[in-house]
């Protein structure tokens, strides 16, 4: 008998086509969204003590919080590939930003953002598979996407890792950013997707 891991690959390869074209770029994406201790880890690299650093992900939390009400309500009016794609750009803005200064205020202004980019992708993606696969097919469908994404995930801290210990935090955050940029350029300008 197939193991699991098999079983989502096979579904994958005979998944209806507007989820293979959501899919695929999302779990290039896991590849490059490492744990938020690398943002943490560039925080306690500009000086900061740890209840600083503490601080700022006390921030992002509640930014998070704050704005996903918002979102989804958004979502609704505008679709949730538009806030999606919103959120991987904001993605994106972050991870460059990050390396342009280590101040106190400027620090605080990326960490909203980073709460603002959770609230508009984290439950999203999930809406949105829900949305572009027969209803029959569902759970198939949520269960492959969270099984290779949690697997990107994982993947994703030990690529960063290596990253900034072989070149530094500014490539290895850096690179994260360009890789979201260009999966927010697909999602935004090649993807098309009827929504239910």
């Amino acid at each position: 008998e197939k193991s699991n891991f098999f079983v989502f690959i096979t579904y994958l390869k005979k998944s209806p086509a507007n989820y293979r074209l959501v899919v695929i770029p999302l779990l290039i994406f896991a590849l490059i969204n490492s744990s938020d201790f690398f943002l943490l880890l560039k925080v306690k690299e500009y000086g900061y003590s740890d209840s600083k650093v503490i601080l700022f992900y006390i921030l992002f939390n509640f930014s998070y919080a704050l704005f996903s009400f918002p979102s989804g309500r958004i979502a609704d009016k505008i679709g949730l590939k538009k806030v999606i794609t919103f959120g991987l750009l904001i993605f994106s803005l972050v991870y460059v930003l990050i390396n342009v200064s280590g101040s106190f205020a400027w620090l605080i202004f990326v960490f909203l953002l980073y709460g603002l980019f959770s609230s508009s992708t984290e439950g999203m993606i999930k809406a949105l598979i829900t949305n572009i696969v027969p209803s029959s097919e569902t759970a198939t469908a949520l269960g492959t996407y969270n099984s290779l994404s949690s697997i990107g995930v994982l993947l994703s801290s030990s690529i960063a890792g290596l990253l900034w210990n072989f070149f530094g935090s500014t490539v290895a955050l850096g690179f994260s950013g360009l890789v979201s940029f260009i999966i927010f350029f697909y999602f935004a300008f090649l993807l098309k997707l009827k929504e239910k």
